[in-house]
């Protein structure tokens, strides 16, 4: 340090060893005698030994609050010096490997004196008002019958309130590259865990064989069991014709390979109900989907177990298509049962203001008991969801029109046939896409809004704070395949796109297979 003297050029301060050395140097001056050096010193030692202290490297210009010392091996304290008379600090503490203490530093007397260290985050002092309003760690003694010890927390008690209900204060332990341990058990990484293979899977605990134990996913692995003796596999064989009726067996009947179960279930019990299964090939089918809707079928099985045979059989509706098989004759149905299909009639065209509709068809028989069975098989006909990520960002009819897909193109939304309002979990992902996209969640504006979208994160990111994405209605939607015809091909739809608050469509990065899922 130096410093300017008209008189004498530049002139030096010199820091001296300690304060013991700077009070050596200053006499009392009843005799006028202290010297400007002496001083300059006292002023440049005493800022010297400031330990925290605006500083900076010797490279750089910029300044920070750091401990200004070229060797510093003494520890760093904070807190009270004494507490009750007593010294805080004692050379045990002084003299372990710990480099950093905090104590408290609240009035005394108090019921006790446990330590906290608050973590504050934002801007305003308003995420900091209430009672423990932030994160913070705590140390505090535990007083039991038998003594006292130390109890460590890590706690979160932010939280915000929509209603009843309440949003926040996780706590996350997040590792990006290597494994996080608790308490000796090592968990998978982070890459393991973001992964969609692990769906259905649980986390099994694997000793190590040496001192500690790690978790992984794994299968729900079924043991193998013996077969057991199946006495439906045991068949019974003879052409010869029964020389009377038996129970519920006729006379002249004869056995090809029937199971010993089914003949002891007609001599037990000589009437024995019909049954029908009836069930639609498809589930549910796009609007205009003609290709799809010439293959489907209603398959039914009918099974007659006793003697009594069938005699009637309807189908309701009775639209059957032309080229259709006919519906069985009653004759044919044997006890052996039959299995077989018919094609009905349906429009495959939704109404331009319907999103769903149901087609169903009833089987009924009746035998000579006379006991009436019948079944239900039904399908369901919808406009597609649409979901995906897109280097396009748009909301308008005419580029969501030029960005929707048949589940194949890249850069393109994905079709999903939904028949409920119900929560629904997509993957996402920016991989070949310039690692950038905007996410797009649509479907028709029949069903209701979206109450949550929640990220890869768990965290919710449409109702809370500035919400991510913006919900916008379009009307003259069109199908990527042309379908949805017959004069009804404009449709409207509610799509749910990622604006991050901004008021407009903007991209951002999503790594992997990220899954967001939409509840109504």
């Amino acid at each position: 340090m130096s410093t300017y003297s008209i008189s004498q050029g530049v002139t030096y301060a010199e820091k001296l060893e300690n304060f013991q050395g700077l009070l050596n140097v200053l006499p009392d001056n009843t005799q006028k005698i202290i010297s400007p050096r002496d001083v300059r010193d006292s002023f440049f030692t005493t800022w010297e030994n400031i330990v925290y202290k605006t500083t900076k490297i010797s490279t750089s210009s910029t300044q920070y609050i750091g401990i200004d010392q070229d060797d510093l091996t003494n520890k760093v304290y904070f807190g009270k010096k004494r507490l009750g008379g007593q010294e805080v600090m004692t050379d045990t503490l002084l003299n372990n490997d710990v480099d950093f203490y905090f104590y408290n530093n609240k009035t005394e007397p108090q019921s006790n004196y446990d330590t906290k260290v608050a973590f504050l985050g934002g801007t305003g002092s308003f995420y900091y008002e209430g009672v423990f309003a932030v994160p913070y760690i705590e140390t505090k003694v535990v007083t039991t019958g038998v003594g006292e010890y130390l109890n460590f927390e890590i706690r979160n008690t932010s939280y915000i309130t929509d209603g009843a209900d309440k949003y926040g204060g996780d706590i996350n332990i997040l590792s990006d590259k290597g494994y996080v341990s608790i308490n000796g058990i090592i968990f998978p990484k982070y890459l393991d865990n973001a992964v969609q293979t692990n769906d259905g899977k649980y986390l099994k605990f694997v000793w190590d064989g040496v001192s500690a134990g790690y978790a992984t996913w794994s299968t729900v692995e079924v043991p193998e069991m013996p077969d057991p003796v199946d006495p439906a596999n045991i068949f019974f064989t003879d052409a010869t014709p029964t020389p009377q009726a038996l129970g519920g067996i006729p006379a002249n009947e004869t056995f090809d390979n029937v199971p010993v179960t089914e003949m002891f279930r007609k001599l037990l019990y000589p009437y024995l109900k019909p049954s029908v299964i009836a069930d639609y090939e498809y589930g549910v089918i796009e609007s205009g989907d003609t290709v799809t809707a010439a293959l489907q079928k209603l398959n039914y099985t009918i099974r007659r177990p006793g003697t009594y045979s069938i005699f009637s059989r309807d189908l309701d509706p009775p639209n059957l298509q032309n080229g259709s098989p006919a519906l069985f004759d009653p004759a044919t149905v044997t006890s052996a049962g039959l299995s077989a299909y018919v094609k009905p009639v349906f429009d495959i065209y939704l109404p331009s203001t319907t999103a769903i509709s149901s087609v169903s068809n009833t089987l009924t028989i009746i035998d000579t008991y006379p006991t009436t069975v019948s079944d239900s098989g039904s399908f369901n006909i919808v406009l597609p969801w649409y979901y995906g990520v897109s280097t396009t960002a748009t909301n308008t009819v005419s580029g969501i029109n030029s960005i929707l897909g048949t589940g194949s193109q890249v850069n393109k939304l994905t079709p999903i046939l939904k028949t409920s309002a119900s929560l629904t979990s997509v993957n996402l992902t920016t991989v070949g896409l310039g690692a950038q996209g905007c996410i797009y969640f649509g479907y028709p504006s029949n069903y209701a809004d979206l109450t949550s979208i929640k990220d890869a994160n768990d965290f919710e990111v449409l109702n809370v704070g500035s919400p991510d994405f913006t919900k916008y209605t379009l009307t003259g939607i069109l199908s990527p395949w042309g379908r949805w015809g017959g004069g009804n091909e404009n449709r409207q739809y509610k799509f749910y796109i990622y604006t991050r608050n901004t008021g407009s469509p903007q991209t951002t990065a999503i790594g992997g297979l990220a899954q967001y899922k939409f509840t109504f």
